[in-house]
This record gives structure tokens, C-alpha cells and sequence, in this order.
């Protein structure tokens, strides 16, 4: 009992977690099918309708690896024959061996229609009796399905991640020089996609305050003077991209990493965060910002007299600071802030 349980659960397992696909070479010639399969789950593929003693090339590869072409094995199984049974049923064998001497995937499928089809009007006859009329004994068919055998193989059995994909390329040459081809790619679910959202960020000054700084006059002399700064924060429209890994589309919740920019070109803003979604629609950012800030040139500093009236331009320097931000994003089909002429 136990080990009916055990054989059932095998079986089980093996219709569950492994998939089987095959590839019909009287179809689809010179054309690239594709296949979508599931990531980590074993698969393998056979090849069908392959004529005996006729070379195939098969190349298989996994994402950038190559992997060495196979050649199908090329050796003819001779049928064996038992006493006069050959001769009297002749009609039959001779279709059987016509397949070695075919050129042409679509007439080798059509010719194993028949030849199957021919097989089990035999084995009716022969659940009866030893013989047919024709002469057909059980060693003749089990000859005929061994050179159908030949006619398929097992080329690649294994699992593909997430993100990958396998290509399977098949060509042979036929009698007219001519190169015949098939593709078959199979691909899993990607990794996850690049979302674009669309934000208002406030910049802080938490790290790195801005002092401004004028001239400020003093009789005949000028004084460099510091200003009172009330700003706290500067707004900067903002575009943002943020990695959905696929696993986690459906989820009303997800923690990513996205990274920004200003759309003030002239004077790029980088921003990077960890982000918090919400329906993929809205996002939170809350990160650092690379912007420009004014800083006063290194060859002054705060109540150095001066003796000329300089202004802020004539002062300062623009540099690139760290700082803490804050940023609400939306996901729109286009971009809310570019406004064109109308």
C-alpha cells in the first residue's frame, strides 16, 4: 500500500512540475514561433517529424551562453525479418524504409499518419492471431516503431529563472542546397519593469544651509555680510524611476529604490530614495538630493572689508550639496509639466 501511495505521489509530482513541449518540424519552417514558460519550473523539449539519416544542427542558448550545437545521431537501425513474414508483407515494410529516403518534414508527417494508422489495424489482427493475412508478425511492428522512434528526440531538458530566456535554432540543408530553419524561443515572465512618476519634491537645507551673503556699506568700505535666510525648503518639479519587480505588481503596498531628476536642466538635481507605492499610482520618496547652492568664493569670507560694491553674482560660487528631500509622485500617462504652445 505504501508503495502505491509513493509511485502515486510520483506521478503526481511529475505532471505538476515539469512541462513538456515539442517541436513539430513539418510546421513553421523558416519562421520563429514563440513560448512563454514558467520561471524555475522544469521543462523539456523534443523535437517530432525528424526524417532518419538526415543531419540536423541544433543550437541552443540561455541568455548570452552559448551552448555547443548537437547533431542528431545518424545511424540506420536495420529491420530484423522473420521467415517469410518479410516477403508477404512487403507493402508495409517498404512504406516503413520509404521514410529513410524522404527530403521534406511535411510529407514525413503525413507519412507517419499512415504508417500509425497501418500499425493498429495490425495489432487488431494480431491480438487474435500470430499472423496477418499479409504476413505481419508483432517483431515487423515492433521494428516499424522503433524507425518511428527515430523520428524524435529529447534535445534540452532543465529550468529557466525569472528574466531568461531560451532560443532553440534547428537547420538542415536539403538535396536542393537550400538552408531550412526553425526557432523557438521560450521566455519566462520579466524580472519586473522601469516606472516613470512624475513628482513635487521639497528640498531641505537639513545638511547643508545656504548663506547668502552681500556687501554691505560701511562709510567708504564695504563689509561682507551674511543674510537672514528664512527659506527652509526650495520646491523642484521632479521626474522619478522606480523598479516594480514583477513578483510584487499586485501588491497594494511595495518598498522600492527609485532615483530622480529636476527638470531645471541648466541647473541638474539628482535625487535618490528609498519609495514607498501605493497602487503603483502614488508614490512617497524620502531620500538625498544633489542640487546647487550658492557658497561664497573661497578668496572671501563673512566680515572681510571690501573696497568696491560687489553683488551676489560677483561673490558667490555655485556648488553641489547634499541635502534631505521630500517628494510626493503620480504616475500620468504624460508628463503634467510640460506645457506646449498652443
Amino acid at each position: 500500500m505504501k508503495l502505491k501511495i509513493v509511485i502515486l505521489i510520483q506521478l503526481i509530482s511529475i505532471s505538476v512540475f515539469s512541462q513538456s513541449h515539442t517541436i513539430d518540424l513539418s510546421k513553421t519552417i523558416n519562421e520563429t514561433q514563440k513560448r512563454t514558460v514558467i520561471h524555475n519550473k522544469t521543462f523539456e523539449i523534443s523535437i517530432d517529424n525528424k526524417i532518419p539519416l538526415k543531419e540536423y544542427n541544433i543550437s541552443i542558448t540561455k541568455k548570452a551562453i552559448p551552448i555547443e550545437e548537437l547533431i542528431i545521431p545518424s545511424e540506420a537501425k536495420e529491420i530484423e525479418t522473420t521467415g517469410g513474414g518479410m516477403t508477404m508483407c512487403a507493402g508495409f515494410i517498404t512504406e516503413v524504409y520509404e521514410i529513410y529516403e524522404l527530403d521534406n518534414e511535411e510529407e514525413l508527417s503525413s507519412k507517419l499518419k499512415d504508417i500509425r494508422k497501418r500499425i493498429k489495424e495490425i495489432e487488431k489482427v494480431l491480438v487474435e492471431r500470430d499472423t496477418t493475412d499479409e504476413g505481419c508478425l508483432k517483431s515487423h511492428l515492433k521494428d516499424a516503431k522503433a524507425i518511428i522512434e527515430l523520428t524524435k528526440n529529447k534535445i534540452w531538458e532543465g529550468s529557466l529563472k525569472r528574466g531568461e530566456q531560451l532560443e532553440v535554432v534547428i537547420t538542415r540543408t536539403n538535396e536542393d542546397g537550400k538552408t531550412l530553419k526553425w526557432t523557438q524561443i521560450y521566455s519566462t515572465e520579466s524580472r519586473g519593469q522601469w516606472q516613470v512618476s512624475y513628482g513635487f519634491s521639497f528640498i531641505t537645507q537639513g545638511f547643508n544651509k545656504e548663506n547668502i551673503f552681500y556687501a554691505k556699506e560701511m562709510d567708504s568700505v564695504y563689509s561682507i555680510t551674511k543674510t537672514n535666510n528664512r527659506k527652509s525648503m526650495n520646491f523642484a518639479p521632479s521626474i522619478f524611476f522606480t523598479w516594480m519587480p514583477t513578483k510584487s505588481i499586485n501588491k497594494p503596498w511595495n518598498i522600492g529604490l527609485s532615483g530622480g531628476l529636476g527638470f531645471d536642466f541648466e541647473s541638474p538635481t539628482v535625487f535618490l530614495s528609498p519609495t514607498i507605492s501605493y497602487n503603483q499610482n502614488l508614490r512617497i520618496h524620502i531620500g538625498l538630493v544633489a542640487h546647487k547652492q550658492n557658497v561664497l568664493l573661497g578668496q572671501y569670507e563673512e566680515g572681510q572689508i571690501i573696497t568696491e560694491n560687489l553683488n551676489k553674482d560677483q561673490l558667490h560660487e555655485e556648488l553641489y550639496k547634499l541635502n534631505p528631500f521630500i517628494s510626493i509622485s503620480f504616475r500620468f500617462n504624460q508628463n503634467p509639466f510640460n506645457q506646449s504652445d498652443k
